[in-house]
């Protein structure tokens, strides 16, 4: 799994990859919240994971390895 998340005046993509048998089913919701304005860093992403099998690891592009990440500039992030 490896979503791509872009925070940035309200613009937020998401691209999914997961290699899964086909028995198993794994989902990927992602709640970001965009920097109020411009150069601030109040932005954050936080990942829910269903199916699969747990328990969830998370390695974020910055080296956070939580559900989630907060104080984010507008930009792109990745988590595998």
């Amino acid at each position: 799994m490896s979503p791509v998340v872009s925070v940035a005046s309200g613009i937020k993509t998401v691209r999914v990859t997961a290699s899964a048998s086909p028995i198993c089913s794994l989902s990927v919701s992602v709640s970001a919240i965009s920097p109020r304005c411009y150069g601030d860093s109040s932005g954050s992403i936080a990942l829910t994971v269903l199916g699969g099998q747990t328990p969830y690891t998370y390695l974020w592009g910055n080296g956070a390895t939580t559900q989630s990440i907060s104080g984010l500039r507008a930009g792109t992030f990745n988590c595998t």
